[in-house]
This record gives structure tokens, sequence and C-alpha cells, in this order.
């Protein structure tokens, strides 16, 4: 699955349950670094490299442009170590106790379905792009000052406004 967002970036998911081997990993290409994350291995799981590809600031001929590679240190910073499912169900306990908002809500497992959806529609058109439009304002209540600030899809959903068109390719 290929996803395009706004400001041209762009990621790639592949997945296989028929894969002989099992990987999972994550690279985040940056214009300064690199992440690489490697769930299966049992520590030192995040790596960041100092590689990139910088441009000239100025060439006067075609002859005198050349990109330049820049290939520095690699570090691995500390990442405490603990099972994902344990943290995340005790991260909705405390906001139960608290009252605090969780860092991923309702609206946000909402934007994943769409994802998946719109994925699952691909499948059944053989590969063919899929764009998500913006959603556009509703107003389904209030938010404490008197004004609604969620999007509908479309369906009678509210999710929050996105950056802009997601398309999968």
């Amino acid at each position: 699955m290929c996803l395009n967002f706004p400001r041209r970036i762009f990621a790639c998911v592949q997945n296989s349950w028929l894969d002989p081997r099992k990987v999972r990993e994550m690279t985040i290409v940056g214009s300064r670094r690199m992440i690489v994350y490697d769930d299966m291995q049992p520590t030192e799981k995040l790596r960041v490299y100092d590689m990139r590809v910088e441009t000239p600031p100025h060439y006067d001929t075609f002859a005198e442009f050349q990109y330049s590679y820049h290939y520095g240190d690699s570090y691995i910073p500390f990442v405490k170590q603990e099972e994902p499912l344990k943290g995340e169900a005790q991260h909705f306990l405390d906001c139960i106790r608290s009252g605090d908002r969780p860092l991923t809500c309702g609206r946000r497992g909402m934007d994943v379905v769409r994802v998946l959806e719109a994925s699952s529609e691909s499948l059944r058109a053989n590969g063919s792009s899929i764009e998500l439009q913006p959603e556009r304002p509703v107003t389904n209540g209030h938010n404490g000052n008197g004004h609604a600030h969620s999007y509908a899809n479309g369906n009678g959903n509210a999710h929050p406004k996105p950056d802009g068109k997601l398309v999968l390719a």
C-alpha cells in the first residue's frame, strides 16, 4: 500500500502472511537524518543515521552541478522496553482515572478505518488509486465556546479536519 500525503510526503506499507521472513521494520527518511525502527531486535530497536543528500547552493553550468552525499555517524538512543499493548491499556486506564484526553482518540481510530476501507476498495479495483477527500465542516454540537469544530466525510461520521488529501496508490 502506498500512501501519498500533502507536502510530498508518502509512506509504503508491505505486508504478507506468506513471507517466510518475519519483518517488523520502519524506515523514516527525513531531510537531515534517517531513523530505522526494528521491532524484531531484542534491544537497540531504534537507530538514527546522519545520512542525507545535499544539493549545491549555486552552480554556473550543468557540469558543475553535483549532489553531495553526507554519511555521518549513527547512534542508538535509549528507548524504554515495555510491552506495547500493556502500555496502551495502562494509558487508557490512567486517562479514565484522571479524566485526561488520550494520546489517540476515537477520531484517530476512525481515520485508520477510513484508510483500511480505501485499501480494500483499491484491492477490489485491481490496485487502482483511491482518493480520500478532505472532510467538510458540520455542526454537530458545541465544544464549550459555542462553536463546533468537527468535519464529516459525507456519511454522518465526524472527524477532525485533515491536512489535505490522502491518495492510496
